[in-house]
């Protein structure tokens, strides 16, 4: 931590912590998009410019006689291949620093978001990547190499245009697998550093889950671990009918998001509920809870999942819910469908003046 006057090294979370933790949440969505952008692009170009090219020359060679046709294809698709190789040589050489660049810029983020939370200023230079962190950033060229490596035997065995197209899209899933890891990894990092700080002023972390998020994350929104003394979150928890996905990496604590890939889910550092002001954790479970009961979600999450959880949900009592929530619950859970599945977002009517 920085040097501060004494009358100020006491941390003490903003009154309007909450609010706070929206635009935080936002923020470091923002920073996964655009570290995911930084990772792919060159990645996604070089992919779109192959895809044309060797589709094009296939079809080239498909006018041509029988005899030049099969020298043709042998000799395109040597070349094909040789290009996909080349660019997962060139994809295992520069990847790894782009990963490494986005992961500090992470961790900067995540420095300043725990900083906020608890009115001190936080040195990044006070906090490092951790071992996971840095096996994502070995990890992730690896896996985009093995699909374009992959794409290159399937190339080379191609007899028809669809041999192809499922080499080309072999090939293409070099880039989900890079979009997968940058975003767990900036996930990881940003919240690795809440937990860094919480460690070093003996504090403790609060899980926050969007309002869409999956049912496991939902039963964890609210829950408080403590990292000094090795206490995790609940790796169990879950309001959906399936078990949860096993902790990542295997065999730790639940100590922090993201819980599974593409998870939106914040810790920040707690401090416990100031008097006067309203218990966070409670209202985060209750918000989480209504969430379930309602439905909503993101298409990614099937509804019959969201269905189960709202029925499981009502069963238990509805955590003190309203009637009229849980009436709203049990008549989608008959008809088999909700209302809607998107979040309602307020919007101020305009006031008109006479």
């Amino acid at each position: 931590m920085t040097t501060q006057p004494e009358s100020q090294q006491q941390p003490q979370a903003p009154d309007n912590l909450d609010a706070l933790l929206v635009v935080q949440a936002a923020t470091l969505l923002t920073l996964e998009a655009g570290s995911a952008y930084a990772a792919t692009i060159t990645l996604r170009r070089a992919l779109q410019a192959f895809a044309r090219d060797a589709n094009r020359r296939w079809i080239l060679t498909g006018s041509s006689p029988d005899a030049v046709r099969e020298r043709d294809r042998e000799h395109l698709s040597q070349a094909l291949r040789l290009e996909l190789r080349q660019l997962a040589a060139a994809t295992g050489r520069d990847l790894g620093p782009i990963l490494r660049q986005e992961a500090e810029r992470a961790l900067e983020l995540g420095a300043r978001h725990a900083g906020e939370q608890i009115g001190l200023a936080v040195d990044v230079a006070d906090l490092a990547l951790d071992e996971t962190a840095r096996g994502i950033i070995e990890s992730t060229p690896q896996a985009a190499i093995s699909h374009l490596v992959k794409a290159a035997e399937q190339i080379e065995r191609a007899q028809s245009p669809l041999d192809v197209q499922q080499a080309i899209g072999e090939a293409q899933r070099s880039v989900t697998a890079v979009n997968t890891g940058t975003t767990y990894l900036t996930n990881h990092v940003a919240n690795d550093a809440a937990k860094q700080v919480a460690v070093r002023l003996g504090e403790k972390l609060l899980w926050i889950a969007e309002r869409d998020a999956c049912v496991v994350c939902l039963k964890l929104s609210g829950q408080i671990a403590d990292p000094n003394q090795g206490l995790g979150f609940d790796e169990f928890a879950t309001y959906g009918p399936y078990e949860p996905p096993s902790v990542w990496p295997y065999g730790m604590p639940l100590m922090r998001p993201p819980r599974h890939p593409h998870c939106r889910c914040q810790v920040c550092v707690w401090l416990g509920s100031a008097p006067g002001q309203p218990d966070l954790p409670e209202r985060l479970k209750h918000e989480a809870a209504r969430s379930v009961l309602k439905g909503w979600s993101l298409p990614s999450e099937s509804n019959r999942v969201r269905l189960r959880a709202a029925e499981s949900l009502l069963a238990s009592g509805g955590r003190g819910l309203p009637r009229s929530v849980q009436e709203e619950a049990a008549l989608a859970i008959a008809r088999g469908r909700f209302k809607s599945r998107a979040v309602p977002h307020y919007t101020p009517r305009e006031k008109h003046h006479v």
